[in-house]
């Protein structure tokens, strides 16, 4: 039996990062302080409390502690429930959003050129075989 390696079916590089994230359904809206990973296409948060899969939502992403804190908003969807989170895929973001993740995915990749490839293989969030 072949072993699957995700590392090689990723679109985009995952990394660790110091953030907060506040998830905004139709139900209400709950912060999340210790995601597990986020990358150019999404993010997966840990929690006991999940979100039904197919949930669209709003995030609000703050890098820092203080008001001046840089925040990056997206939209998405629940695309993935397990027992420790959930994963989130970015559907929507502003031009200046998707600026922002761009910088703290390269900032914070351990391998900074891969990354950086990968984001220019894509046209936005998207492959750019994949039609809008």
């Amino acid at each position: 039996m072949m072993k699957h390696s995700y590392e090689f079916e990723r679109a985009f590089t995952r990394i660790s990062a110091d953030l907060k994230a506040v998830v905004r359904t139709k139900y209400g809206q709950r912060r999340y302080d210790h995601p597990r990973d986020i990358s150019m296409k999404g993010i997966y948060l840990f929690t006991g409390d999940v979100i039904a899969e197919g949930t669209e939502c709003d995030l609000r992403l703050s890098i820092g502690e203080n008001d001046d804190s840089l925040t990056i908003e997206v939209q998405g969807r629940v695309t993935r429930c397990e027992e420790e989170g959930f994963a989130i895929e970015f559907t929507g973001l502003s031009p200046e959003a998707y600026n922002h993740l761009r910088l703290l995915v390269l900032y914070n990749s351990p391998d900074s050129q891969k990354a950086e490839q990968e984001i220019n293989a894509r046209l936005g969030i998207r492959d750019r075989k994949q039609p809008v």
